[in-house]
């Protein structure tokens, strides 16, 4: 994949809505005076940060430090490791500058260590008080979700552009992906493409559900309806009767979780049938020949035959997604992180990577540090 880190935002490409990036290692390649080339690149990361703190990415960087000062303190004051670790996942995703975020790890880590060295006992009634704490909560805790724009570059999507509000969060989407995952289930058949090992062999993902889970993050961001700050339920327009309340793209046509056509397909509004919709599509575009993608020149054949089709197999490379399969796999990450189901076991997930790359660079993709 690509190093994000090497990316800046340098300014917008005739729509506001689209960012245009330069490649710091181009710039370090290309100017050859140390004083210039130093002064470009930290100017570089200062604007680029600026735009991500705009589009609410990142926290400034006061922001941040002051939640940084807050953490330290808690953990002075009130010892409490425990509370220092929920603290800091809180924070360390809005925290875009590289020592803000080794400061946060570092504080995480301080406080895991800590938590080991506590007596038995003191855990145990940590533990006890926190049980009960949990049980208190499940009785009067409701599923709040978030208001988050789908088609930004934190929450990408082929076909929503970042005018849409859905409802989102991790406890939302973990919630719309099981119910995902049911309709699946539910849905393939006992044909050999859909076992564990075929999907696995063709695209490194542990089962077809999962796949599925990547497609739908990719096209809708995980989700079918619209941000309602009233609504409860994640999925409170399921039944697809107020099209209003549903995620739309492509200028409207493209519709729901799944991102259904409506002009080809139909108007599939309803999340069931939306999703079911969805399987079928892929499941009748799987192929176990392998055909060439003009743009780009790969083969594809099996599962990545069937995420091109879903895509379109254009010949006209200024249109569609000509990165789409890639960019569904892509998703393999968030999606294990959101669904523990999905993961891998580690000795397959580190087999090939671990041969190629050096020790340091393993800790840095791990550990979410950046190499600056």
């Amino acid at each position: 994949g690509t190093d994000e880190s090497r990316w800046d935002v340098v300014g917008i490409c005739d729509n506001e809505k689209i960012k245009c990036w330069i490649d710091r290692e181009s710039v370090n390649r290309v100017i050859k005076d140390g004083n210039i080339r130093n002064r470009t690149l930290s100017e570089l990361t200062n604007h680029s940060i600026s735009v991500l703190e705009k589009d609410g990415d990142c926290l400034k960087k006061d922001e941040v430090e002051k939640l940084i000062n807050e953490i330290i303190k808690e953990d002075l004051t009130n010892k409490n490791p425990s509370e220092v670790i929920k603290r800091v996942d809180e924070v360390i995703d809005k925290a875009c500058w590289n020592d803000q975020k080794t400061k946060l790890h570092l504080l995480r880590g301080d406080s895991y260590s800590n938590l080991v060295k506590l007596p038995k006992l003191e855990v145990a009634q940590e533990d006890a008080e926190e049980s009960e704490e949990k049980e208190t909560e499940v009785e009067e805790k409701e599923l709040v979700c978030e208001s988050v724009r789908c088609g930004t570059r934190s929450v990408q999507s082929t076909s929503v552009t970042g005018n849409q509000y859905i409802m989102g969060g991790n406890d939302c989407w973990q919630n719309i992906g099981e119910e995902v995952i049911k309709i699946v289930k539910e849905k393939k058949t006992n044909e050999a493409k859909f076992s564990d090992e075929v999907v696995k062999e063709n695209t490194g993902v542990k089962n077809f559900e999962c796949l599925v889970l990547m497609v739908a993050r990719q096209e809708g961001c995980l989700s079918h309806c619209i941000f309602n700050k009233d609504e409860r339920d994640p999925l409170y327009c399921m039944d697809g009767s107020d099209k209003n309340t549903i995620v739309k793209g492509d200028n409207g046509d493209s519709i729901g979780i799944m991102q259904i056509s409506e002009k080809i397909h139909g108007g599939y509004y309803g999340f069931t049938e939306n999703v079911e919709k969805a399987v079928e599509l892929l499941s009748s575009r799987y192929n176990e020949n392998p055909k060439s993608y003009a743009c780009g020149g790969e083969n594809y054949k099996g599962w990545k035959r069937a995420l091109r089709y879903y895509n379109g197999w254009n010949t006209d490379c200024s249109k569609g997604d000509v990165d789409y399969v890639e960019n569904v796999l892509s998703k393999k990450d968030e999606i294990e992180k959101l669904f523990p189901e999905c993961r891998v076991d580690s000795e397959t997930l580190c087999k090939d990577y671990c041969k190629e790359n050096s020790n340091e660079e393993i800790f840095f993709s791990y550990s979410g540090l950046t190499k600056s």
